[in-house]
C-alpha cells in the first residue's frame, strides 16, 4: 500500500484511487468515532464516508486536495473564516443521546491539518476525540492547538508568521467565545503524550492564565 501521510497517532494509506485506510498505531478505532461520522454525514456535515472498520483500521472515501494548513498561507483570512464556519455548522447539530451530556457535538481536534480542501469544499477528518459538551470548549481546544503547536512538527510553510493572524480572525468569526474555556482546554491537551516540550510550555502558560 502507498503511504500517503503519517500523523502523531496514525498512518494513512491509499487503497486505489477512491478509498484510503487509516491505521492507528495504538488501539482500535472507536465505535463512537464511526457512529458520529455517520451521524453528522446524515445531517449534511462534510465528512468522508466510512466503508469498513476492522480493529485499528478504518476505510473511508479518499479526499483529494491539500489540507487547510497547506493551503492556508495563501489566504489566511479566508481559511480562518472557513474554520470558524466548520465549527459553527458542527455545533448547530443536535448531538445524539448516546454521545453523552452536552448541547453540542465537539470534534476536539478541529484544526487546519484536519480539514481537507477538496474541489467541492472542505471536509473534516480525524474524529477520534469526539464528544458532547459546550461548543465554546471545542473552540478553545482549537485555539490551544493553534497557539501551542510547534512549527518544527507541523509541515506548514510560513505558519509561524501567520499564527497570530489566524487565531485572531478565527476567534472573530466563530460564534462561541473560547475565553472562559481556555484553561480547561489547555489542561486537557497537556495529557497528550506526543507533545514536544515547547508545546507543553505554551499549554502550561494557558492553563495557568
Amino acid at each position: 500500500m502507498e503511504l500517503l501521510a503519517s500523523g502523531r497517532d496514525a498512518d494513512v494509506f491509499a487503497l486505489g484511487d477512491h478509498r484510503i485506510l487509516r491505521r492507528l498505531r495504538h488501539g482500535n478505532v472507536s465505535t463512537r468515532e464511526v457512529d458520529v461520522m455517520c451521524h453528522v454525514a446524515d445531517e449534511g456535515y462534510p465528512v468522508p464516508r466510512v466503508h469498513d472498520v476492522d480493529g485499528p483500521d478504518l476505510v473511508m472515501d479518499r479526499l483529494d486536495g491539500p489540507t487547510m494548513g497547506e493551503a492556508m498561507v495563501d489566504d489566511v483570512d479566508g481559511h480562518a473564516a472557513t474554520l470558524a464556519e466548520l465549527h459553527d455548522q458542527l455545533h448547530s447539530l443536535q448531538p445524539p443521546a448516546w454521545l453523552g451530556e452536552g448541547g453540542a457535538i465537539l470534534h476536539m481536534d478541529l484544526h487546519p491539518l484536519n480539514v481537507i480542501m477538496t474541489e467541492v469544499g472542505p471536509y473534516v477528518i480525524d474524529w477520534s476525540n469526539v464528544r458532547a459538551g459546550e461548543a465554546a470548549l471545542d473552540v478553545a481546544d482549537t485555539v490551544c492547538v493553534l497557539s501551542a503547536v510547534s512549527a518544527d512538527t507541523v509541515p506548514i510553510p510560513g505558519f509561524p508568521a501567520v499564527r497570530d493572524k489566524l487565531i485572531a480572525v478565527f476567534t472573530r468569526h466563530v460564534a462561541h467565545d473560547p475565553t472562559p474555556w481556555m484553561s480547561r482546554a489547555a489542561t486537557a491537551r497537556l495529557r497528550d503524550p506526543n507533545l514536544a516540550e515547547a508545546e507543553l510550555e505554551v499549554l502550561r502558560r494557558i492553563g495557568h492564565s
